[in-house]
C-alpha cells in the first residue's frame, strides 16, 4: 500500500494488483489510472450499472449481462470515468476477447481494465481486497483515536501553544 501520509493511507490500483488473485490478473489498458484510490469494490450482473457506480469503485464483472451488446463495455468505460470510479476488472469468458478500440478508450480515460483469468473465482479476488479495505480502515481509526487521546491529555493538563504544535 501507498503511504501517503501517516494518516492517510491509500489503496490504489497498483496495489490492489498485488492483492489475492488479482495479482494473477493482467492489466490491459489504462495505466494513467494505477494511482486510483479502490474503497470500494463491487459485483455487476445487470446491464445498466450506471446508477451504483460511485468514486473509487474497483467493479469486478464476468460480463454475462452485456454480452449481446457491443457498445455496453465503451459505455460502461465512461461511465466508470464519470463516476471516478478505480477501475474494471472483467473476465472475457461471455465477452471474448476486448476491442482495440475499447482498449484505446480506457487507456485515453485512463480507466485501469483488469482482465482477469476465466479460471479465478471471484471470491479469490473480492476477500482479500476487501480484507486490505478494512484494515486500511481500521489503522486510520486506530490513528484517530491515538490523536484524540493525545489531545484530550493535552487538554486536561492545561496543554501550552508549544505542546499543542509538538503534538501536531
Amino acid at each position: 500500500m501507498e503511504e501517503k501520509g501517516e494518516t492517510e493511507l491509500s489503496i490504489v490500483v497498483s496495489d490492489a494488483l498485488k492483492i489475492g488473485a488479482l495479482s494473477s490478473c493482467k492489466l490491459i489498458a489504462g495505466k494513467d489510472g494505477l494511482n486510483r484510490k479502490v474503497s470500494y469494490i463491487d459485483t455487476m450482473e445487470v446491464p445498466n450499472i450506471q446508477p451504483w457506480l460511485k468514486k473509487n469503485l474497483l467493479l469486478i464483472t464476468t460480463g454475462y449481462s452485456i454480452k449481446d451488446d457491443p457498445e455496453a463495455l465503451p459505455r460502461l468505460i465512461v461511465d466508470l470515468q464519470k463516476a471516478g470510479a478505480a477501475g474494471l476488472a472483467i473476465k472475457t469468458r461471455f465477452l471474448g476477447d476486448i476491442s482495440g478500440e475499447t482498449i484505446r478508450l480506457a487507456d485515453e480515460m485512463g480507466v485501469p481494465l483488469i482482465e482477469i483469468p476465466k479460471e479465478i473465482p471471484t471470491v479469490e479476488i473480492t476477500m482479500p481486497l476487501m480484507k486490505a479495505i478494512v484494515d486500511e480502515h481500521y489503522h486510520n481509526l486506530e490513528f484517530s483515536e491515538r490523536m484524540n487521546r493525545k489531545f484530550l491529555e493535552l487538554e486536561l493538563n492545561n496543554g501550552s501553544f508549544d505542546n499543542i504544535a509538538k503534538t501536531l
